[in-house]
């Protein structure tokens, strides 16, 4: 019987990761987005998992990155923060479940994404508990985080069903135990919880 519904945040409620890379930051890099991205990554690594702080990520990234046409950090920050596209529906969706089932967010996310999606779209109204891997300094595709959010939701693996847009962590999930649904789009994961009766 399944208990409890555990969500990704970006892919699933969102436009996914590379905020580097986004249109509306792309005119600001004298460098092409795939090297953007292959700079970017390590620093990007080190600030999910909780190695760095917020001001060492951006000092990091300053020096890192060719940057033309922005004239202070904080506009840097403000064009990272607004580089996603949020996905209402599935927001809907999740707090439809509520109704019957525990439902979790479980993301690789960094401490200003975290702060920036609590105060603008009010994620606690739709998930409990949250984890994120700046916090627990874990992140997915590793098994401990996992075993986390179902110590947390006190289910176990065979009672959740996780819901994310890359194939290695549902691959890890399955491992374990956990139903995965591989995210793409909303339709698409409609249908996959009415096939498993959640819906």
């Amino acid at each position: 019987m399944i208990k409890a519904i555990i969500f990704d945040w970006g892919g699933v409620c969102c436009s996914g990761a590379d905020q580097f890379s986004a249109p509306v930051l792309l005119n600001h890099f004298s460098l092409p987005a795939k090297e953007i991205n292959k700079r970017a990554l390590d620093i990007e690594n080190e600030f999910i998992e909780g190695k760095i702080s917020k001001e060492e990520f951006w000092e990091k990234i300053i020096e890192r990155l060719s940057i033309k046409n922005i004239t202070t950090k904080e506009e840097l920050r403000n064009h990272y923060l607004s580089s996603y596209t949020l996905y209402p529906k599935v927001l809907e969706i999740a707090k439809k479940l509520k109704e019957n089932y525990k439902v979790a967010l479980l993301s690789n996310l960094n401490e200003e994404m975290e702060l920036h999606i609590q105060e603008n779209h009010n994620i606690k109204e739709y998930f409990n508990p949250m984890i994120f891997s700046y916090k627990v300094k874990l992140r997915k595709p590793g098994k401990k985080i996992y075993n986390l959010i179902l110590s947390q939701l006190n289910c176990k693996p065979k009672e959740a069903v996780f819901i994310d847009d890359s194939k290695e962590n549902i691959k890890i999930a399955n491992e374990l135990g956990i139903k995965g649904i591989l995210f793409s789009c909303q339709e698409k994961l409609l249908k996959d919880l009415k096939k498993l009766n959640i819906i």
